[in-house]
Formats: C-alpha cells, sequence, structure tokens
C-alpha cells in the first residue's frame, strides 16, 4: 500500500474497510478495551458543547457510532455521516434504525477530500474511528 497513490490506494482502502465491515465495531472495542464509548461521548460533548445549535457532519463515518452520539446531544438537529465505503454505510443505516435515530442521521457516500456540501451547512464537522 504504501507505493499506492490517487484513486489507486483510495480503491484499496475502500476495499479493505468494505471487507471488514462487519466486524469494525468489534474491533474498535477490542483495539481500545472498550473506551472508545466513553472516548466519543467526550469528544461528541466537546465539538458542540451547548452553544452550537444546528446539523453535524461527521466525516469518514464509518458504521455511523460518533454520528449517533452527535445526534443526541440536545442542540443538534441533524447529522450527516460521510464515508465513502458503501458497506459501511449500510451497517450505519441499520444502527440507526435499530437505535430510533433515522430522523436524526443521514448517511452519505461521499470522498473527504472533496465534500459535497455547501460552506456554513455544518455547525461542526468531526472526524474519528
Amino acid at each position: 500500500m504504501a507505493r499506492l497513490r490517487g484513486e489507486e490506494r483510495a480503491r484499496y482502502v475502500s476495499r479493505m474497510f468494505g471487507r471488514i465491515s462487519r466486524r469494525y465495531d468489534l474491533l474498535n472495542t477490542v483495539m481500545t478495551g472498550g473506551m472508545h464509548y466513553a472516548w466519543r461521548r467526550m469528544a461528541a460533548y466537546t465539538a458542540v458543547g451547548t452553544g452550537l445549535d444546528g446539523a453535524a457532519l461527521d466525516v469518514a463515518c464509518g458504521t455511523g457510532d460518533f454520528a449517533f452520539d452527535l445526534a443526541r446531544r440536545p442542540n443538534i438537529q441533524h447529522v450527516v455521516g460521510l464515508d465513502f465505503v458503501p458497506d459501511i454505510l449500510a451497517l450505519a443505516g441499520g444502527k440507526a434504525e435499530r437505535q430510533g435515530l433515522t430522523a436524526q442521521t443521514t448517511f452519505t457516500v461521499g470522498d473527504a477530500h472533496a465534500l459535497p456540501f455547501e460552506d456554513d451547512s455544518f455547525v461542526c464537522a468531526t472526524v474519528g474511528f
């Protein structure tokens, strides 16, 4: 992978995350010893605090956990999760449904290097694992 560049590298990374998508949440839990739950909640609070009202963007959202923590903040009306791996976004959509957060979240395929949104669409943007 070290020699891959541009589109070739992006395709490699997308395929890799597509292959591990069903185990992604388990891998996060194992690699962090479960600490990622608290880290995400704290990061969501820090990102929006109590003074920002509106929509939030979670870039490279994976299976949506950070987006869900943002969506649970009382001052965030909607969260858009962006990722370039369709398989992992399908999992995020299913999790949103199971958690009752489909009205507060939208998941879309996109490239973090070329965000498909107008300027000032969001009160905050996050990137996590």
